[in-house]
């Protein structure tokens, strides 16, 4: 027998994820710093962070905000 899904769960579970984008922006918001060179960071990571990391912010929204209701709908059912 599956659990009952209640707001609660909603509220957490949208709490962890906010949780999670914040530190994901905090840590973006130090690597741009080190591109604007205000933070010490090796070149590479430079590029990383303006090349793929922005993209690679955006999929994981994505991904997590499917599973988030890809979970919720499956209980329905």
């Amino acid at each position: 027998m599956s659990k009952l899904v209640t707001p609660m769960d909603f509220a957490l579970a949208g709490l962890g994820l906010w949780r999670r984008q914040a530190q994901t922006v905090a840590i973006t918001g130090l690597r741009m710093s080190g591109v604007a060179s205000s933070w010490m960071m090796a070149p590479s990571d430079a590029m990383e962070a303006v090349s793929e990391a922005q993209v690679e912010f955006a999929l994981a929204t994505k991904k997590a905000s499917l599973a988030m209701l890809d979970a919720a709908h499956g209980d329905r059912q």
